[in-house]
């Protein structure tokens, strides 16, 4: 068309037809254009002319498109149907003689799933010699299909448990435990040995005898407090390997002290000074229950999991990974799919923070409280003080004066390269600033109180969008259909709860 002498501007306005750069063009209409387009004689009209051509030429165009797709679509409908007329005799006959094979309710099942086998869309009619070929084929089709059926009615038995059992079993232990403590969450109690041999095991066609029940949630306590002693020693290990504690003694009262610290080394602690024991339910610690990789090794099998990735980053992207018994324990992760966090360990995102326990002994010492002070100590008092070190201010910011709750103080206190023996990080305030800091923390708590779900353990998974989820949400479906009149009156657990969470839950303020 270029070699015409037509304007490329008037090639573009008419309809092409082709791919990758190997178009066709209708040369009469072409010519027509640029006839007319020659015949105005001002640049003015001649660019009136080509924008109203563009709409012209651009609005046939996509009506073009729009009726080719049209075509396009009865094409594919009349081989579809054309498909359909094919398959239907074919598979009305393979029907009867799986019914007859004692296959009835599989093949309903598998036939009503558009399936994709040459076997169903042959253009001949079955016959019985064609069928003795591919009916071994066939019958293996079914025996999936069966399996599929039998593990369907098992998960909805082990759902039918968990919400009949577990569930209440788990939500009264929770209502029973102080609003502070960090328990496991329901999916750790599930994959207790105790749980998941009743939840798994028992004959399916009975219910699950009160008995055996009783026993099983009798255990949750010592399951909670066994979890709770394998974490507490993951950080105690975190402890014994940084500098502050190289070669000394190491104990689980030294884990409640303030100025034990940890850093995550993957959020860097989002803006938070992590102390024990909220640090258990810190949301690095947890993976989302999507899409896990489960290695099913019977319980007296010897089993070692997979190591997991050196970067820290790629480790928390990956699927969460866990050891079944047996096949049937997966319908648990369907069941809780949408209630819990994996606890996923420490390593190697969780280091104990040199720097900020140094700090941290600094603001006890600018303070004048003993060095032993607990961090359950320091969340009551919630002091602050002064902060004077370079760290706290910008290069360009007017100087003024720098005052911080606590944890703020350590946080934004980096670490020094120089040691300076005389250095000043922090200065006490006199009476009336802390009565004014004092007023300012209790607004602060009404407004940025922050709990994790003891049902859950992290509120990220349950609630992505909500970062302050409220822990009553769990109730309604877990417990109280079972105690509505318990939990609505006003001695119940209900109640309880919400009067111990609106005055203690407030202790961890961001």
């Amino acid at each position: 068309m270029k070699g015409m002498e037509y304007s490329e501007d008037i090639i573009d306005l008419s309809p092409k037809y082709g791919t990758q750069n190997k178009w066709v063009y209708h040369v009469d209409t072409v010519a027509t254009l640029a006839a007319e387009y020659n015949k105005k004689r001002t640049t003015k009209t001649k660019q009136a002319w080509m924008e109203e051509k563009r709409r012209l030429w651009g609005d046939r165009n996509k009506h073009g498109v729009i009726c080719r797709d049209a075509m396009e679509v009865e094409r594919k409908k009349k081989r579809i149907e054309a498909q359909g007329n094919r398959k239907a005799p074919r598979q009305m006959v393979m029907m009867e003689k799986l019914a007859e094979l004692g296959w009835e309710e599989e093949a309903q099942r598998y036939f009503k799933i558009e399936q994709n086998e040459m076997f169903i869309y042959a253009d001949s009619l079955l016959t019985n010699q064609e069928w003795t070929v591919i009916q071994p084929r066939v019958v293996y089709f079914m025996e999936v299909e069966r399996e599929k059926i039998r593990q369907e009615e098992i998960s909805k038995h082990i759902d039918r448990r968990i919400e009949k059992s577990l569930k209440f079993a788990f939500t009264k232990f929770v209502l029973s435990q102080p609003p502070n403590e960090v328990n496991p969450n329901i999916l750790d109690v599930a994959l207790s040995d105790e749980w998941r041999t009743l939840l798994c095991t028992e004959p399916f066609e009975d219910d699950l005898a009160d008995s055996l029940v009783d026993a099983a949630s009798e255990r949750i306590p010592e399951i909670a407090k066994a979890r709770r002693k394998d974490r507490t020693e993951r950080f105690l290990e975190a402890i014994r390997k940084s500098k502050s504690y190289s070669g000394k003694e190491v104990t689980e009262d030294t884990l409640l002290l303030a100025s034990t610290v940890f850093r995550c080394t993957l959020c860097r602690g989002a803006g938070d000074v992590l102390t024990y024991p909220h640090t258990l339910v810190h949301y690095c610690h947890f993976l989302w229950l999507k899409a896990p990789e489960f290695h099913i090794v019977p319980r007296d099998t010897e089993w070692t999991p997979p190591p997991k990735s050196a970067n820290a980053a790629e480790g928390l992207k990956r699927a969460p990974i866990f050891r079944l018994y047996r096949t049937e324990e997966k319908h648990i992760f369907s069941a809780l799919e949408r209630s819990v966090g994996i606890w996923d360990g420490l390593d190697p995102h969780i280091v104990f923070d040199d720097a900020a326990h140094e700090h941290m002994l600094s603001i006890l010492d600018t303070l004048g409280w003993s060095r032993d002070t607990t961090a359950a100590e320091m969340e009551e008092k919630q002091p602050y003080v002064e902060c004077l070190c370079e760290c706290y201010r910008r290069p360009t910011e007017t100087r003024k004066r720098k005052v911080f709750r606590w944890k703020k103080a350590v946080f934004e206190c980096k670490d020094h390269k120089e040691k300076d023996g005389e250095r000043q990080w922090f200065s006490k305030l006199n009476d009336e600033e802390n009565v004014e800091c004092k007023k300012y923390e209790a607004e602060k708590r009404m407004n940025s109180t922050h709990l994790s779900c003891p049902w859950c353990n992290d509120h990220r998974n349950m609630f992505p969008y909500d970062r302050k989820p409220d822990i009553l949400r769990h109730i309604p479906s877990w417990y109280k259909a079972r105690q509505k009149t318990e939990c609505d009156g006003k001695g119940g657990p209900m109640a309880s709860l919400r009067s111990e969470c609106s005055s203690e839950g407030s202790r961890d303020v961001e």
